[in-house]
């Protein structure tokens, strides 16, 4: 078995968090702006209870949401790969490559979790969302509300 020499940890790290920066303004503006766009990615019981996407609300997701986000996340992702490839001169396997994307993967999903989902989570507003998702509140959900 042939070893190469593989991308330093820290660089994997460096490059995950600099893809977080228009990852979360990507989904920072797509939601503020219009939070329905974001109505696929919801648990299908909380998608039945909302209406449905209407024909400009599929358009948006199809032709600007969903191709953003593929230039976003898998497109600075094989830039890394490639700035990587070209800068520290390394002979790069498959092997160091898929860890390489997948450190970059786990770091903005951590981020999305842990940065952006728990943001929304504390600062989310039920009056705001009022209009938008008309969703039934279970008893318990009342109570904290």
């Amino acid at each position: 078995m042939v070893f190469t020499e593989q991308i330093p940890i820290s660089t994997t790290a460096l490059h995950g968090l600099l893809i977080c920066i228009p990852f979360t303004l990507f989904v920072a503006i797509s939601f503020s702006s219009n939070p329905r766009l974001w109505l696929h990615s919801l648990p299908v019981d909380i998608r039945q209870m909302a209406a449905p996407k209407t024909n400009r609300e599929i358009r948006i997701t199809k032709f600007v949401l969903l191709p953003l986000y593929s230039l976003v996340l898998p497109g600075l992702s094989v830039s890394s790969v490639l700035y990587v490839s070209s800068h520290l001169h390394l002979d790069l396997s498959f092997f160091d490559i898929l860890v390489h994307l997948y450190g970059i993967w786990i770091a903005v999903h951590l981020w999305d979790l842990l940065v952006i989902d728990t943001t929304y989570m504390i600062l989310i507003n039920p009056q705001r969302l009022s209009g938008i998702f008309v969703v039934p509140v279970s008893g318990l959900l009342a109570a904290l509300l």
